[in-house]
């Protein structure tokens, strides 16, 4: 048998021995096969590369009820809401797993109980009290507003349905609070801004879902948001519902 290779043309000659009959084959490569490469097409076997990298955008929008673990006496419940990626980047180590890094924007609010109130000390200090004996429809708020870094992992294990786990930092740049309460028949607002929370905090995720569409979150918030002796303490934990995750 001779295989001859030249400017795209291959060649293959054999002979039969027995009877002296030459059978030939040639083809030409398309322009767009690379010079010199042999592509074998095998049964059963997903010859795609999975992606190397990309950019992401607007990804991870979720919404959730917030619960406390460990707390002063007098908080309640909360909800909060963000995006993990307003922009990011996904590192892709096969055709179903990927790591990603991205910066999203984060909002959570804890509510006061019935029959205590918010108030701040001179040196900026929230306490949470027990509300006066005059004031009637007492409740109150916090409320927090980070910028987060998530470090994400996720593995699909189907076309699209899997889980992600996330590693997340939390850049905490304001914390408001407000009281409102009633006597007689006048209503009043207390609002506080100016508090010492912590500026870097970290929380701990899990999403399980279909990836493009719709997913169900669980996240854990171990860390106290205030300074210490500057605020109430409570850890978080938060359920709810992520889209595009």
């Amino acid at each position: 048998m001779t295989v001859t290779a030249d400017d795209g043309f291959l060649s293959i000659k054999t002979q039969d021995s027995a009877t002296g009959t030459v059978y030939t084959y040639s083809s030409q490569a398309s322009p767009d096969q690379q010079e010199g490469s042999w592509d074998i097409n095998l049964p059963f076997v997903n010859k795609r590369k999975h992606r190397q990298g990309e950019t992401i955008w607007l990804r991870g929008l979720y919404w959730g009820y917030v619960t406390d673990t460990q707390s002063d006496y007098g908080l309640t419940h909360g909800w909060e809401c963000g995006l993990m990626d307003f922009v990011g980047y996904q590192w892709w180590t096969s055709m179903k797993t990927s790591f990603s890094v991205g910066m999203g924007l984060h909002w959570t609010q804890m509510r006061v109980g019935k029959g205590m109130a918010l108030t701040r000390d001179l040196d900026r200090t929230l306490r949470l009290t027990q509300a006066q004996a005059d004031w009637t429809d007492c409740k109150g708020q916090i409320n927090m507003y980070s910028v987060v870094i998530p470090v994400t992992f996720t593995q699909r294990l189907s076309h699209s349905f899997g889980f992600s786990l996330s590693a997340i930092a939390n850049l905490n740049y304001y914390t408001t609070a407000k009281t409102e309460y009633q006597i007689g028949n006048l209503k009043y607002t207390e609002k506080y801004k100016g508090l010492e929370q912590r500026i870097l905090t970290a929380d701990f995720m899990a999403t399980v879902g279909w990836s493009n569409a719709f997913g169900i979150f669980a996240k854990f918030s171990p860390c106290q948001p205030f300074r210490s002796g500057y605020g109430p303490r409570f850890k978080r934990w938060s359920f709810g519902i992520s889209l595009a995750f």
